[in-house]
């Protein structure tokens, strides 16, 4: 027997978001996050590839106060001509220029300040260690860059 694809997945064809669908998505977010998703906030691909593990939980995890899926960033770029920062737009936010983010802040939920999903602890020591990860990477990089300037003196 053929393996389902994931819109057979379960004995039937699944209904990709309406255009409100991503409009409401997108708009949650911004309120959520404090800013508009990115693709790789909604393209775990894209968020492995960058070495942003804490988006593939953020984004499976759905919304943290009601569970709903978030559509997936082909279902936006499928509901508004191909685009994904149309999308954006049309929810009446600005789209992130190209390139990849830095893990976010700590995000504001009821008025306390918490990590960057409320009461995930895993995730945000997921985030502390990438944050060290990134800072060790970085020093080794500036030391790479002093060698190499003192090698061509």
């Amino acid at each position: 027997m053929a393996s389902q694809s994931a819109h057979e997945a379960g004995g039937g064809r699944r209904q990709a978001h309406t255009r409100e669908q991503v409009l409401h998505g997108i708009r949650r977010w911004h309120a959520l996050y404090g800013e508009p998703p990115t693709t790789a906030d909604w393209n775990p691909s894209i968020a492995r590839w960058r070495a942003q593990e804490w988006r593939v939980a953020r984004y499976r995890a759905g919304d943290p106060e009601t569970g709903a899926p978030w559509p997936s960033l082909n279902a936006c770029k499928r509901a508004f001509g191909g685009s994904f920062a149309a999308a954006v737009r049309a929810a009446g936010l600005v789209p992130h220029g190209p390139g990849p983010r830095a893990a976010p802040g700590p995000v504001r939920s009821s008025g306390t300040l918490t990590g960057t999903i409320p009461g995930n602890v895993a995730l945000d020591a997921e985030v502390d260690a990438l944050r060290t990860r990134i800072a060790r990477l970085e020093a080794q990089l500036a030391d790479s860059r002093q060698r190499a300037r003192r090698m061509s003196d």
